[in-house]
């Protein structure tokens, strides 16, 4: 995830994101919602140790694809008694016989024996792209939150 630092050059009245982040993990830290940030600690570290402080993460990976499912991480082996679930036993006796693909083409020439090349450097640098302008911006969201928490904070919310 490529990451752009924020500017440390202060507009009127408006502190930079750094500030912002620092001041809440202080917040944080003394409110006892959150293990004290080392002064020397990255920024993306800062940043998930404050969310880390509202009991949230951020998923960015296999499982935050749109066709994640949670049964591909379930772990449960417990099996139900259903017929319209697949015995998976009663197949274990059938095998595969293995057939060659020779013959089947008339002509040796088709492409279905040739293996296709792989993305040009290109398309591949397009796709990094792509999955780098989709990850979430952890700074802007991190400061964003920040403000959120300062209102918990005189609401009395405490977690």
């Amino acid at each position: 995830m490529s990451y752009k630092f924020p500017s440390k050059k202060r507009t009127k009245g408006k502190p930079s994101k750094f500030t912002v982040i620092r001041a809440t993990a202080g917040k944080l830290s003394r409110s006892g919602r959150m293990v004290p940030v080392h002064r020397k600690a990255g920024l993306e570290f800062m940043c998930n140790a404050i969310i880390n402080a509202f009991e949230c993460s951020v998923v960015n990976g296999a499982e935050s694809k749109k066709s994640y499912s949670l049964l591909d991480s379930e772990s449960d082996t417990e099996t139900i008694k259903n017929e319209n679930i697949l015995d998976e036993t009663s197949y274990q006796k059938i095998s595969n016989k293995v057939q060659t693909a020779e013959g089947r083409f008339s002509n040796k020439d088709d492409p279905f024996y040739n293996l296709d090349d792989a993305p040009s450097n290109r398309l591949q640098a397009k796709r990094e792209k792509a999955v780098q302008r989709n990850a979430p911006d952890l700074v802007q969201f991190t400061v964003d939150i920040s403000g959120l928490s300062v209102g918990a904070a005189s609401s009395g919310y405490s977690g």
